[in-house]
């Protein structure tokens, strides 16, 4: 399971996250029923421009789910900075690096629920701003 959404390094190498239930253990007797599940994030990787696959170690430690890879050079900034762009309830959603220096987000949003509709947002990011980030 995973979220779809891979990177290409730099070095040519294609990286593509997801994660897994791993069974830890199971009912004993008649029936033998996977019990005991958790989740744990790893990624799949191919260095031959998709034609070979291989599997990453689960990461190990604490519960993970959902995730992502990014490859990041000469990080000067923090990197997570949490922006708002609906200030209700927001489900799912996407991002999308659009032609022209934009991001699109596509999310689930509403006034009472998080499921009451679909929004699309354009932004860029301006540095000037107070949260990084300017809506068009």
């Amino acid at each position: 399971v995973g979220p779809g959404h891979g990177v290409q390094l730099d070095s040519g190498r294609l990286v593509v996250p997801a994660y897994t239930y791993y069974v830890h253990g199971s009912l004993c007797g008649a029936l033998r029923l996977p019990c005991f599940t958790r989740q744990h994030s790893l990624v799949f990787y191919s260095d031959d421009g998709g034609r070979h696959w291989h599997k990453g170690e689960l990461l190990g430690g604490e519960r993970t789910g959902e995730c992502q890879v990014a490859e990041i050079r000469g990080a000067q900034q923090p990197l997570l900075r949490p922006w708002v762009l609906h200030a209700g309830p927001a489900g799912y959603s996407d991002l999308a690096v659009c032609p022209g220096g934009v991001f699109g987000c596509l999310f689930e949003c509403g006034a009472s629920s998080a499921c009451e509709e679909i929004a699309f947002c354009l932004f860029t990011l301006d540095p000037s701003g107070d949260q990084g980030l300017k809506a068009s």
